[in-house]
């Protein structure tokens, strides 16, 4: 099996997420949405591992920030979202 072929569920998951994002005004829409969901397929492995070789400490709010950046959010509105769901107390309350 391939890469391609091997990410490519989470590639068209990620194109319909984005595509559904544009449409709800929460992703720029300058570029197609299959391009970031490429983009984010390769992304998302990578910032763990960095995590992984101590090369970037995070406890998953910036890796999430940085996805939703690289598929085109608002930076700020990427990070508030993160922290948001950093604390899921806050969520049940």
């Amino acid at each position: 099996m391939t890469r391609s072929t091997r990410w490519s569920p989470a590639r068209e998951m990620a194109t319909a997420i984005i595509g559904r994002g544009r449409r709800q005004g929460v992703f720029h829409t300058c570029v197609p949405p299959d391009p970031p969901g490429r983009a984010l397929v390769g992304l998302t492995p990578a910032l763990p591992e960095c995590v992984n070789a101590g090369t970037w400490r995070d406890d998953g709010t910036r890796t999430a920030t940085a996805a939703l950046t690289a598929v085109r959010a608002d930076g700020d509105l990427a990070a508030a979202r993160a922290r948001r769901l950093a604390r899921p107390e806050r969520l049940s309350a």
